[in-house]
């Protein structure tokens, strides 16, 4: 029998000043928990695009953060974005494991790397 995905897209928080020190928007974006084999996975889904131009200054790291209802940070994956082959928008497919508690909010937001 295939595990069944929970959608838990509105617990998805975005940190619109940090996109805007980066010129980004990330968009589309969802997110999925899976239980499958005693291990249970979250993924997200969405893209990143330029607010202004095609190319961005430096190398990007999109960081995603998994907090439970205690507000512990339970879960935490990142997804890097190279400068030189940037160009416009990209996508991406993040997976990472999370204990098995309820997840009250999932932050995604952009660093330096």
């Amino acid at each position: 029998m295939a595990a069944k995905s929970l959608d838990i897209s509105d617990r998805i928080e975005r940190i619109d000043s940090c996109e805007k020190r980066f010129d980004i928007r990330l968009e589309a974006l969802s997110a999925f928990l899976k239980d499958e084999y005693g291990d249970r996975q979250i993924s997200v889904c969405g893209e990143i695009h330029l607010a202004v131009g095609t190319e961005i200054s430096c190398d990007i790291t999109l960081a995603f953060a998994a907090y439970d209802s205690n507000g512990r940070l339970i879960g935490l994956e990142e997804k890097s974005f190279d400068a030189e082959k940037f160009f416009a928008f990209d996508l991406f497919d993040i997976k990472f494991s999370v204990p098995k508690c309820k997840i009250e909010k999932l932050r995604i937001f952009p660093k330096k790397c």
